[in-house]
């Protein structure tokens, strides 16, 4: 009986520009929900005023990158 162990992906983040974290946000998010043992994960960094790629603007709706996270 194998027993199976979830990993949990508590806080990610991709470096560059908007667009590059775009991308890779697109190419990540779909890599790993396809993965048997990543069982959650979570974008670092929420805060509006944060330079490393909010997803939030700062009346708290979903910035560009925040839609690319939750939409897709």
């Amino acid at each position: 009986n194998a027993r199976r162990i979830n990993t949990y992906g508590q806080q990610f983040n991709g470096s560059g520009t908007t667009a590059q974290k775009t991308d890779f946000l697109r190419r990540m998010m779909p890599w790993m929900d396809s993965q048997g043992y990543i069982a959650r994960y979570s974008w670092f960094w929420c805060d509006p005023k944060s330079t490393m790629g909010p997803l939030v603007d700062g009346n708290g709706n979903p910035s560009a990158l925040g839609k690319v996270y939750t939409y897709s």
